[in-house]
């Protein structure tokens, strides 16, 4: 069996912004790859991630750079 983890609209923004002025969306994200992390034992193997929706908060070059972070960009 094919074994997909799918993350979506993680709306990421550069600290210091947060979405809608309360939500840290980057501490958020930075936290549930934290917990993934701790969970992979429990989970199994796992044979693709799958990021969709809006990523970023807003489409501009600034917004992409903490997921860079992640994705190599």
């Amino acid at each position: 069996m094919t074994r997909i983890l799918q993350l979506t609209d993680t709306h990421i923004v550069c600290p210091p912004k947060k979405v809608s002025g309360v939500l840290d969306t980057l501490a958020s994200f930075e936290q549930a790859v934290s917990k993934i992390e701790q969970d992979l034992v429990k989970l199994g193997a796992i044979d693709a991630i799958v990021v969709t929706g809006d990523i970023t908060d807003m489409a501009t070059l600034i917004a992409t750079k903490p997921s860079n972070l992640y994705w190599g960009g």
